[in-house]
């Protein structure tokens, strides 16, 4: 059972990673600010939901993976979250360099959030070919 919850958690970290990829692809000024403060606060959410549930498994002691790589992890996933909430707060703003730059961090610390992620569920080490 906990390799379910631990790919359903992954699951929800893609969407929320994913969806903000992909708005990435959008004209940001010839497309209402509106659309992005809804999709961003949905991917948002999905985002803490996913949080709360990778430290909940944490603090109980049942991921099933190195100590520092969780640990690692999560902070990972940690700094997306902040990263994220300073995206969203920027799109009520109007600090174009502030959202740039907390839209960049967010989608770098996502991208290495989900490459930890992903570690967990193969038994290669981290500089193997496979990897």
């Amino acid at each position: 059972m906990q390799g379910f919850s631990n790919s359903f958690l992954v699951f929800l970290y893609q969407i929320a990673f994913g969806g903000l990829l992909a708005v990435a692809g959008t004209p940001f000024h010839e497309i209402e600010r509106a659309f992005y403060k809804s999709t961003a606060g949905v991917l948002y959410v999905i985002a803490l939901l996913e949080l709360w549930g990778e430290s909940s498994l944490w603090m109980q002691g049942t991921l099933q993976a190195s100590v520092w790589g969780t640990r690692l992890e999560i902070i990972f996933h940690l700094i997306f979250v902040l990263a994220f909430s300073c995206y969203m707060a920027s799109l009520w703003m109007e600090l174009p360099s502030f959202r740039a730059r907390s839209f960049a961090i967010s989608i770098l610390t996502g991208l290495a959030g989900l490459m930890l992620s992903a570690h967990r569920f193969y038994h290669a080490p981290l500089l193997s070919l496979e990897t």
